[in-house]
């Protein structure tokens, strides 16, 4: 799969951020309130599990993870060794490549997606037809020569409520770790 091309307002931007909604947050907090007892979304608890101590340069859909996690929002990430990136609003192939793009330096990440708020500008015909895989090689491409443990929930057709926090996750180490 090649590389997207960017338009060039695209290329000359030099952020590195992907969207957030606060209502992300609310229907977070809402759905934990289902059960009497303090429980952890068994996405979430991958994702406490997966990083250290160390500060993590965060971007997206983040705000559950303050106080759970040493999130660091800064404008630097090349100077941190762990990311979380979260994504949970409309956003399109172009918009998560460029926000991605700018933490694929960086020793550990993990990226969390709502697959079904990813949308592309044109139909991509050489794209594998199973949409979870068809995600991971979008996300190889930009994580290319790295270790990707990859987790969905397989044949989801809408019985799964990923709303509050994405089902859909990669968690990316260097091959030397």
């Amino acid at each position: 799969m090649a590389k997207p091309k960017f338009p060039k307002s695209l290329k000359e931007k030099n952020s590195c951020r992907i969207r957030s909604s606060a209502i992300n947050t609310a229907w977070h907090k809402t759905q934990k309130s289902f059960v009497p007892e303090e429980v952890e979304f068994a996405q979430d608890q991958r994702i406490l599990d997966f990083f250290d101590d160390r500060p993590i340069y965060g971007i997206g859909n983040i705000e559950y993870f303050p106080g759970k996690l040493n999130i660091v929002t800064e404008d630097d990430p090349q100077s941190y060794k762990q990311a979380l990136a979260i994504v949970n609003v409309p956003t399109s192939d172009l918009e998560l490549f460029h926000g991605l793009e700018c933490i694929k330096h960086i020793d550990k990440v993990c990226v969390s997606v709502n697959k079904y708020k990813l949308w592309t500008q044109s139909n991509k015909d050489s794209v594998t037809e199973d949409y979870d895989i068809a995600l991971l090689e979008y996300i190889t491409t930009i994580f290319p020569n790295r270790q990707i443990e990859h987790f969905y929930v397989k044949g989801l057709k809408g019985q799964h409520f990923n709303f509050a926090s994405p089902t859909t996750q990669f968690f990316i180490t260097n091959e030397n770790n």
